[in-house]
């Protein structure tokens, strides 16, 4: 399980950043986003929510990681979880707030790959 979580950062980190860039891509053109852009923003936070459940099944079973790993966890899952309070009316919004937080998940991701 512990080479799967290892591994699965990258999937994370991968979908996470390649989201955000494909929605700030959008938001400088001021294009609307289209349909697909959403399943993608999706599987990004679920690829998320399955990393989170691996690390917490991780430390069930290991103890705490080292350094500040864990941290860095909590920052993004309740990033990608508040995000969501923030919705509007205005698609154009949505698309910047859900870019931005997906940009940092991946960034956020990445720190938190480093710190093991």
């Amino acid at each position: 399980m512990r080479t799967f979580h290892a591994n699965w950062a990258y999937v994370v980190v991968s979908v996470n950043l390649l989201t955000g860039l494909w929605g700030l891509l959008f938001v400088r053109r001021r294009l609307p986003a289209p349909a697909a852009f959403w399943p993608v923003v999706g599987a990004g936070y679920a690829a998320l929510a399955v990393q989170v459940v691996l690390g917490l099944a991780l430390t069930r079973t290991l103890g705490n990681p080292p350094g500040i790993h864990m941290f860095y966890g909590f920052v993004v899952a309740i990033a990608a979880i508040l995000v969501f309070a923030f919705r509007s009316e205005d698609a154009k919004h949505n698309v910047t707030y859900f870019a931005a937080v997906s940009l940092f998940v991946g960034a956020v991701s990445i720190r938190a790959m480093i710190t093991v």
